[in-house]
Formats: structure tokens, C-alpha cells, sequence
């Protein structure tokens, strides 16, 4: 399935180039860029790792806890988003450890597909957001 760009966590797999109207698509794993990683030495897929998921797993679930205590403030419409940006911490972490087996063993497999589970969560928890606190919006009251 091919996302917005736009999207950071979309970004991580595609670049999309517009010219004349047209977009290309070029995806992280599958032109070989999981594969150079592989051929990293050890500490720079923890610089990497560090860098890419730990840091879009802790913002994430720091969003959610945030949006946990928003709730318990009495703001509604936030469960959706609070769920998501959770799912986007859990698979963040759970996708560095399969990230690190993948770059052992030389198969990159599934991660393409996690990836997309996160641009969904985010999606949703952003387009929750945006509903509700965005521009023309009035703060505090569900869509």
C-alpha cells in the first residue's frame, strides 16, 4: 500500500519525488537499504536503532501517557488515539528486536508490514488529534 509521504513514520519506508505530476516511490527495505545494514558493524545498528525506533517508540508513548492523563482530566474522544499511539510504542520496540534478528540472519522479512501497522496507528492517533484540537477546531470538544 503506498501512504502519504508526508507522514514521518511513512517517510521511513518511501521517499515519493514528484516531477511533472508523477511520483515515484522508493522503499526502505526492498533496494537494499536493510541490507547495508547488515553489512554495519554491530554498535552502528545500536546508533541506528537508537536514532530511528527507540526514538519513535519513547515519543510515541509518551504521547499516549499523555493523552491518558488528558482523559483522566475529563477531555473525550482520545481513546482511539491513546490506543494508537501505544500500538506505535509496542511495535517500535518489538520491531527493533526483529530488526536486530533480521540484520544476524540476512532476511529482512515482515518489516515492511510493521512498519505499516505504525503508519496506520499514526493516522489514526494524528488524525484524532488534528479533529479535535486542529485548526478550526474547538479545543476539548469531540468531532
Amino acid at each position: 500500500m503506498i501512504r502519504d509521504a508526508g507522514s514521518p513514520v511513512s517517510s521511513y519506508t518511501s521517499i515519493a519525488v514528484a516531477a511533472d505530476g508523477t511520483k515515484i516511490y522508493y522503499d526502505h527495505w526492498e533496494n537494499g537499504y536493510a541490507a547495508d545494514l547488515a553489512n554495519r558493524p554491530p554498535e552502528w545498528f545500536h546508533t541506528y536503532a537508537f536514532n530511528t525506533l527507540r526514538q519513535v517508540g519513547a515519543n510515541f508513548e509518551l504521547l499516549g501517557s499523555h493523552l491518558g492523563w488528558l482523559a483522566e482530566q475529563g477531555e473525550r474522544g482520545l481513546d482511539g488515539a491513546k490506543a494508537a499511539a501505544e500500538g506505535i510504542a509496542e511495535t517500535a520496540k518489538v520491531m527493533q528486536f526483529k530488526l536486530a534478528r533480521a540484520m544476524a540472519r540476512k532476511k529482512f522479512d515482515g518489516l515492511t508490514e510493521m512498519i505499516e501497522a505504525m503508519a496506520l496507528a499514526h493516522d489514526e492517533a494524528i488524525g484524532t488529534l488534528a479533529r479535535l484540537y486542529g485548526h478550526g477546531a474547538r479545543a476539548g470538544v469531540a468531532a
